[in-house]
């Protein structure tokens, strides 16, 4: 990785992302099916990895079918995108 490259972490995103993976029976695979990103990429996430994209996490809403108000917004402004 670029060592100029920002990584957000957040233990809260991580203990939401396996919450929402367990209520709505998701495995790591299912998730990286949906959103077609890499199984190592989801693994991150589900360490605490938040993804910079928006339209990341918006997905991640959905496929989690809850509002991302309640799920993103912290994160959102833990890295900055409004």
């Amino acid at each position: 990785m670029n060592k100029n490259t920002k990584t957000y972490t957040n233990l809260t995103f991580a203990r939401n992302f396996k919450m929402l993976m367990c209520i709505n029976d998701l495995t790591l695979k299912d998730i990286a099916e949906k959103t077609a990103y890499p199984l190592s990429t989801i693994s991150t996430w589900k360490r605490g990895r938040i993804p910079r994209n928006k339209s990341v996490l918006e997905n991640l809403a959905k496929i989690f079918n809850t509002k991302k108000s309640i799920y993103l917004d912290e994160i959102w402004r833990l890295i900055g995108v409004t």
